[in-house]
């Protein structure tokens, strides 16, 4: 009775100090594989007797290195600042560049700090997608107020719900799934006009679309002066307008290959 109350004790005891995890960022990556992933769960505090954990994506050959990480104890919003120092409070593991995967496929991940997996309770979905592609965005520029709604033509888009975005330079937006082919997204606002802002798409909130698309803002226009400023009920009167802003680009999207 006493030797099977001492097992119970060490099993339960073995048990406590096992993985569990409990979300995977992100969750989806692209078959070239260099996706990082930080994973949160328990018993992921460092330790000097197990140094070097590992993560596993789907199959033995695919176990890469990982490094203990402090991380705020949720997943930070696309939408919301980096986090500072002081909350992170809890302890994570960042998985190295996941491997490159042969096909699109849905894989089991889990991690290890022993090394055989023998420590970690669960596995969670990890989704294999095949690069996404742009191939010409509608339209090509707008007021650098921001506030125009682009559409977005590729393929391999998928609903990812907050973590599909679109990038228009350093800034990046939501993006609205519509279909494998087709999405859209609101220009924000741009200190920068005039000139080509790169434009890409991002599935899973780190890797993004490689295509060479270009993206324009333009000064708000102002009319200054309208000759002459008044004409009869019936039309057909020429007007001159003189403003600022009229035509900001001097033929420049003559030359844009993406339209």
């Amino acid at each position: 009775m006493l030797a099977w109350l001492a097992w119970l004790v060490i099993s339960s005891a073995l048990a406590s100090k096992k993985i569990y995890i409990n979300s995977i960022v992100p969750n989806a990556g692209p078959t070239t594989g260099n996706t990082r992933v930080t994973v949160r769960g328990s018993n992921l505090k460092p330790s000097d007797e197990y140094p070097n954990p590992v993560c596993k994506f789907g199959t033995k050959r695919n176990i890469i290195k990982a490094t203990y990480v402090t991380c705020t104890p949720l997943p930070r919003h696309p939408d919301e600042p980096e986090p500072t120092t002081p909350e992170k409070t809890a302890y994570c593991l960042e998985c190295d560049p996941s491997p490159a995967f042969s096909e699109a496929d849905m894989v089991p991940f889990t991690v290890s700090l022993t090394g055989d997996f023998s420590d970690v309770e669960n596995s969670v979905d990890f989704q294999y997608y095949l690069p996404p592609k742009v191939h010409s965005i509608t339209p090509i520029y707008g007021p650098k107020n921001g506030g125009t709604i682009v559409t977005v033509f590729g393929e391999n888009f998928i609903d990812f719900d907050q973590y599909l975005r679109c990038s228009f330079g350093i800034k990046d937006v939501p993006a609205i799934f519509l279909s494998p082919t087709m999405l859209y997204c609101e220009s924000p606002f741009s200190d920068v006009v005039v000139a080509a802002m790169p434009f890409r798409v991002t599935l899973n909130d780190q890797q993004t679309t490689r295509e060479d698309i270009k993206y324009w803002y333009y000064p708000d226009p102002s009319i200054m002066r309208l000759d002459p400023d008044k004409g009869p009920m019936t039309g057909g009167t020429v007007v001159m307008i003189e403003g600022e802003h009229l035509d900001p680009f001097n033929d420049q999207l003559d030359v844009i290959n993406n339209h």
